[in-house]
């Protein structure tokens, strides 16, 4: 990898950027590692910063569930700082809403499969939630307002936003953190992503595309390519619908969790999704998946010209 060589000469290089969104948090996080390549937005937002990168054929990393690892449960700072200390990548992550309306990083709707609480997650204040801890570790449940202070300036996010938790409050707390610029928000349907493009001009929008027309749909909701990063599913690669999206400039992203992960593929199987026009590869294994498809391209060079245009 060059991220070591190539983090001074970014950080050096984008210390004047007043990106949206990238402004210092008042207080830092403390105990957790440092990013290998800090991601910093630029003014435009994550919009053009992915397009540069679809222009300079190279994919960027998403962290299923922010690629849980031993000792490292899904969903945790913990875990995602583990994981930006490696390589530079987004996260997807999963938001849920407290019984007192606080936003936290959880999947399941309720606690105990994977924490040693009860219950659905929903009836408990965060107060309550406070010392549950994930099964067999010391970690604890992450809230959304910790791991947004902590991205600010390090990594993308992916806000998976859980049945329950409504959208135009959640974008509401991410303008008012300046947090839109680095961010992103899953959505299953139009109607939803029509939602959310209402609320915010800027924030990108995950959509589902299984063809042109789905576009055309989406268009006619109000939600512009130049915002959509369109989900392309789990099953076989859509290699011709990626190529229809790179010709739109929509980034495509397709889940290597339930497929090529599944099979502990190669590091070519990877690669060649990218090479067929893949531009965000969503992995349980990130760290695994970034040497590998570092191999055909150089993800830090690349994304330091992106983050300076």
């Amino acid at each position: 990898m060059k991220i070591q060589i190539l983090a001074a000469t970014a950080a050096l290089a984008l210390t004047a950027c007043n990106a949206a969104g990238n402004a210092a948090p008042e207080a830092e996080t403390i105990g957790l590692a440092e990013p290998a390549f800090p991601l910093v937005m630029p003014s435009g937002g994550m919009g053009p910063f992915l397009t540069c990168l679809q222009d300079r054929h190279t994919a960027i990393l998403s962290a299923h569930r922010g690629g849980a690892g031993p000792d490292y449960p899904e969903n945790a700072i913990e875990t995602l700082a583990w994981n930006a200390s490696v390589a530079p990548m987004m996260f997807e992550i999963d938001v849920r809403q407290t019984s007192d309306g606080a936003y936290v990083l959880f999947h399941d709707e309720e606690l105990q499969q994977d924490t040693d609480g009860s219950g659905f997650l929903a009836y408990h204040t965060l107060e309550e939630l406070e010392n549950v801890r994930y099964n067999g570790t010391d970690i604890g449940i992450s809230t959304l307002e910790e791991v947004v202070e902590w991205a600010r300036g390090k990594v993308l996010l992916q806000l998976d936003v859980k049945r329950g938790v409504p959208f135009d409050p959640l974008i509401d707390w991410l303008e008012e953190r300046d947090a839109t610029g680095f961010t992103l928000i899953i959505t299953y349907n139009v109607d939803d992503a029509a939602t959310v493009a209402r609320a915010n001009d800027e924030i990108m929008i995950s959509a589902s595309v299984d063809n042109p027309g789905d576009l055309a749909t989406l268009n006619a909701a109000g939600v512009p390519d130049a915002r959509i990063a369109a989900w392309t599913g789990l099953g076989t690669p859509r290699i011709d619908l990626w190529k229809t999206l790179g010709e739109r400039g929509i980034s495509a992203n397709y889940g290597a969790f339930a497929t090529l992960d599944d099979q502990n593929a190669s590091g070519e199987a990877y690669r060649a999704l990218v090479e067929a026009g893949l531009d965000v590869v969503s992995t349980d294994k990130p760290q695994y998946v970034f040497d590998a498809l570092e191999e055909r391209q150089d993800f830090t060079a690349a994304a330091t010209a992106c983050m300076a245009q």
